[in-house]
This record gives C-alpha cells, structure tokens and sequence, in this order.
C-alpha cells in the first residue's frame, strides 16, 4: 500500500559505481567524459508522521545549463522545482564552475504518491558540489534542510520522526539545521475546581525539552552552511 509523502525531505549520499566519476566533472572536456552520477536518499515525512528512506538518482552531463526532473508525479515538480533550481545554482557557484555547460537531472524513484517541500535544498546542493568536484561523501551521513544564497541552510519541520527513520536505516550521522537538534514536546497540567453547582477546568500547556541525539542513539549535529556541512559529509 503506497504511503502519501505530505512533507519534508531530507538527503544521504550513496555514490553508484562510474568508470573515471573521481575525475573532476569540471574537465569533462579534456578528460572525455560525457556524465557522471550519483545516487542519495530522500527522508521523508508520510501522513502519519512516520519517516521513510526515499531513493533519487543525480546525473550531472554536459549541456546548456537545463535543470530535468525525470519524476512521474506533477506534485513533487510543483512544490520542489525552486529548491531545485537554487541547490544547483549554489552548487555551481560554491565550486566555482560555469552551470551554463552543464545539465542536471534528477530521478525520483519512488511508489509514494505525493513528494512534496524544500527540505532536500541542502543535501541536493552537496550532491551537486559532490559530482561536480569529484568528492567522495559518506555513506552514513544524512542531511536535511532547505537552502539560501551563499549556502545557508534554512529551517525545515519533521526533524525527529527524520531522525528515526535515518537511525533505522543504519546510518551514524543526522546534520539538521541550527536550533533543530532539540525536540519540544507538549506537557499539558489541568487544574479542576469544583464549587457547589459549577465545576470549572483550567488547562495549562508547557513544552519540555528533548534531546534528539540521545532519543534516537545517533549523532545529531547543527550545521549553518553547506561548507560547514560538507566537512562532515565527505569521508572515507
């Protein structure tokens, strides 16, 4: 049974093996090579707040500058489609190369009916520098966030059932934005007063504090930038 995806995703990287992919894409050029891939992990948020891992393909080649999303569902190209565009145009301006000889696509590969929020923003943005400079990432790493000008990464919601989803899967490391590796959960205390024929209740709603970390038993780390996240995200 297909589960709706309503809300935020999130990226890990897994890079799929391609004859020469260490090569700079940069030099495609000089070096003959006409494409290189990689393949990451969505994170996503269903209906019932339960978390998912969600394959997506990046293929990077030469080309005039198009951004193609090879993904079945109107939906996900809708609400998505802007976080896309600016991840690749800070890819390319982070590393320092010229979008305008290049194509990127992406392929969502998925049965879930509705994909949809800017949450990928970030680890799209790392997937693209990834490819385009020849980097290795992590393959236990996942990033979520959305993505601003000069790299920064934005807010984004569905932070722990994320983090569950991502500690099931195996994978060690969790980068959230910044002031969202903390949880906050609604603790509500009433008051009831009884007086003759009246009876009256009075509710008060406070929120206790929840460390995500140790909630879920990986590391949980804030990151404001995708600069600062790349130095956790690529490794051996």
């Amino acid at each position: 049974m297909n589960k709706s995806i309503l809300f935020s995703v999130s990226l890990t990287f897994i890079l799929i093996g391609f004859t020469g992919f260490d090569l700079l894409l940069g030099d495609l050029q000089s070096n003959g090579m006409e494409r290189a891939y990689s393949r990451v992990y969505l994170v996503a948020v269903d209906q019932n707040d339960e978390g998912m891992l969600i394959p997506l393909d990046i293929e990077i080649r030469r080309g005039t500058g198009k951004i193609l999303m090879n993904i079945d569902n109107p939906s996900f190209i809708t609400d998505t489609q802007q976080s896309m565009r600016t991840a690749v145009k800070e890819a390319f301006r982070l590393s320092g190369k010229d979008q305008s000889k290049f194509d990127v696509i992406f392929s969502l590969n998925t049965n879930a009916s509705l994909v949809a929020g800017p949450s990928a923003g970030a680890a799209m943005t790392i997937g693209t520098i990834a490819a385009l400079n020849g980097m290795k990432l992590r393959n236990d790493a996942v990033i979520t966030g959305g993505i601003a000008y000069g790299g920064r990464i934005t807010a984004v919601g569905g932070i722990r059932a994320k983090a569950e989803a991502v500690a099931r899967a195996g994978k060690k490391l969790f980068l959230v934005p910044l002031g969202e590796s903390v949880d906050r959960e609604p603790v509500q205390k009433c008051v009831e007063k009884v007086e003759k024929n009246f009876k009256e209740k009075k509710c008060v709603v406070s929120y206790r504090v929840v460390d995500i970390e140790k909630l879920v038993g990986i590391d949980v780390v804030e990151v404001g930038t995708v600069q600062e996240a790349l130095r956790y995200m690529v490794g051996s």
